[in-house]
């Protein structure tokens, strides 16, 4: 089954996403989610917001914490072949 965000012409940015489906849904502060990745909150509250990108680093610990594997979900797409290379490598 296909990911619904690969079917999108203007898909979300991954930190809209997990504001929508993780956080709010759950009542979760960022803060919160920033201490769980060993991230400082204001570079969580970065992604949430959509003011940066996500990098390779942050989408490993986004996996790890989140148990599911963002490759799947086709939110990386961003980030270029190299960067997925070495994801999938790693995960």
């Amino acid at each position: 089954m296909q990911s619904p965000l690969r079917n999108m012409h203007n898909p979300p940015h991954p930190g809209e996403f997990f504001k929508e489906v993780y956080l709010s849904p759950f009542n979760i502060s960022s803060r919160t989610v920033a201490e769980k990745l060993l991230v400082s909150p204001s570079t969580f509250n970065r992604l949430v917001n959509a003011e940066s990108n996500i990098s390779p680093e942050m989408a490993l610990r986004l996996s790890k914490t989140l148990g599911r594997c963002l490759l799947s979900d086709g939110l990386l797409s961003g980030l270029g072949w190299c960067s997925l290379s070495i994801l999938t490598h790693v995960i």
